[in-house]
C-alpha cells in the first residue's frame, strides 16, 4: 500500500474547504490548487493544507498540476475541473487518479442535462417535462411555471430563470438564442428537495446517505439534515445505482431530486464531490477518505462507507446568515438552528482560522457598505 499526494482543485468556496477538512478528519494533509486567483483565500488558512497554489483560470490548472506533481490523487470541487480532467483523460490517466468514466470526453458529455434526464428516465426515475431551448414550441408548451437553465453547469453555472407564462418564456428564450444552450423544464411543485450521495468504485455503486434540504442560496444548500438511505424509497436507491452504473463512472456523486407530494422527481446528477458530502462525513460516513483508501489499495476502505450515520443538522453558517439579513428567517430561530447543527462548514473547533478569515472579511464588507 503506497500513500499518494492528494490535490484538491477548486475555488475559494466552502465546498473546497469541506474537502480539505474531510481528509483532515482522518489525519491526512492535502495540497490545494485554486483557480480564482485569490492568494489570501480562507481555504489556505486551514491547518490541513500543506502546499498551496494559485492560478488565474481553469486552463492554467493543468500547467500547475503537471509542473508540481508527477502523480497524485486529484479531487475536483467544480464541474469545470471535472470536465477539464475528463477532456484530457488519455494524457492524465497514467499519472493521476481522478473521477472519470473510463473514456476521454464521456464525463463532459454526461454533464449535459438533457442527456441526464433521458438516462434517469431509463434508470427508473420520474422526470419532469424537458426540452432544449431550440425544441420548444411556444404554442404547444403547456408546462407552466417552468425553469430555463444552462444545459451544462460547467459552462453556464447554476443560474436559472422561472417563467410563469408564454410571454415570460418567449422573452427568456430570446435572451438565450444560441442553439441547444439552455434547457426548459417543467417546474415541480416542490414539497422538499434531497441530495442522494454516494461513491462508485470497482464497478460497484454505494448509495450512502441523503441530505434533506431546508434552505439554499444561489443554488447551494446552506441548511439541511443528514439522514440514512432508509429515509427514501428503496426503488429510488435502485434507480440511483442503475443510473450511475450506466455511465461507467468512478468517483463521488450527488443526485438531486425534488418531492412533489407523491413521488421524487429527478433534477440532475453531479459527477464530482457535492458540497453536502462534508455533512455526511460529520454524520459518520467519510466518502472522500473511502475513495482515497480504495485508490491506495487499503482493503479496509469499505468500513468507511459502512459506518453508522447519525441524523444531524448541517449549516453553512456564514452563508445561511444571509437569510436572516434578508428577513427570510427570524434571528432567534436561526440561532437555535445554528446551535443544534452538529456540522458547521466554517466554525470548526480544531480549524478556526478559515472561519475567522471569512468572518472578518464579511464584517469589513458590511461596514464598507454602510459607510
Amino acid at each position: 500500500m503506497n500513500n499518494k499526494v492528494i490535490v484538491i482543485i477548486g475555488i475559494t468556496h466552502h465546498n473546497t474547504l469541506s474537502v480539505v477538512r474531510s481528509f483532515g478528519r482522518v489525519g491526512t494533509l492535502v495540497d490545494v490548487i485554486l483557480y480564482d486567483g485569490f492568494a489570501d483565500s480562507f481555504v489556505f488558512k486551514s491547518r490541513y493544507v500543506q502546499n498551496a497554489h494559485v492560478v488565474s483560470d481553469i486552463p492554467s490548472v493543468l500547467e500547475c498540476l503537471n509542473h508540481y506533481y508527477e502523480s497524485a490523487v486529484v479531487v475536483a470541487c467544480s464541474d469545470g475541473i471535472s470536465s477539464l480532467m475528463d477532456i484530457h483523460y488519455d494524457n492524465l490517466k497514467n499519472r493521476y487518479h481522478f473521477f472519470h468514466c473510463n473514456a476521454q470526453g464521456k464525463l463532459t458529455d454526461l454533464m449535459n442535462k438533457k442527456v441526464q434526464v433521458h438516462m434517469a428516465a431509463d434508470a427508473g426515475f420520474m422526470v419532469p417535462a424537458t426540452q432544449l431551448n431550440q425544441e420548444v414550441k411556444l404554442d404547444s408548451w403547456q408546462h407552466y411555471p417552468c425553469i430555463v437553465k444552462p444545459l451544462t453547469s460547467a459552462v453556464g453555472g447554476k443560474s436559472l430563470t422561472i417563467c410563469k407564462n408564454k410571454e415570460s418564456l418567449c422573452s427568456t428564450l430570446v435572451q438565450h438564442s444560441e442553439p441547444d444552450s439552455m434547457l426548459v423544464q417543467q417546474m415541480i411543485n416542490i414539497k422538499n428537495e434531497i441530495v442522494i450521495l454516494g461513491l462508485s468504485v470497482g464497478g460497484e455503486v454505494y448509495v450512502s446517505g441523503v441530505i434533506h434540504k431546508h434552505r439554499e442560496l444561489i443554488g447551494g444548500t446552506t441548511f439541511s439534515t443528514v439522514k440514512d438511505i432508509d429515509s427514501i424509497p428503496s426503488s429510488l436507491v435502485t434507480a440511483c445505482e442503475i443510473l450511475v452504473k450506466s455511465s461507467s463512472y468512478e468517483g463521488l456523486f450527488g443526485i438531486e431530486c425534488a418531492y412533489d407530494g407523491t413521488s421524487y422527481q429527478f433534477i440532475e446528477i453531479n459527477y464530482r464531490n457535492d458540497a453536502t458530502t462534508y455533512a455526511l462525513c460529520v454524520a459518520g460516513r467519510n466518502l472522500l477518505a473511502a475513495y482515497y483508501q480504495y485508490i491506495i489499495g487499503n482493503e479496509d476502505w469499505k468500513s468507511l462507507i459502512n459506518s453508522d450515520i447519525h441524523e444531524i443538522d448541517s449549516m453553512v453558517e456564514l452563508r445561511d446568515i444571509i437569510h436572516v439579513m434578508k428577513r427570510r428567517v427570524g434571528l432567534f430561530k436561526w440561532l437555535q438552528e445554528f446551535k443544534n447543527s452538529k456540522c458547521r462548514y466554517f466554525r470548526v473547533k480544531d480549524d478556526m482560522k478559515p472561519y475567522y478569515a471569512e468572518r472578518n472579511k464579511m464584517i469589513k464588507n458590511f461596514v464598507h457598505k454602510i459607510i
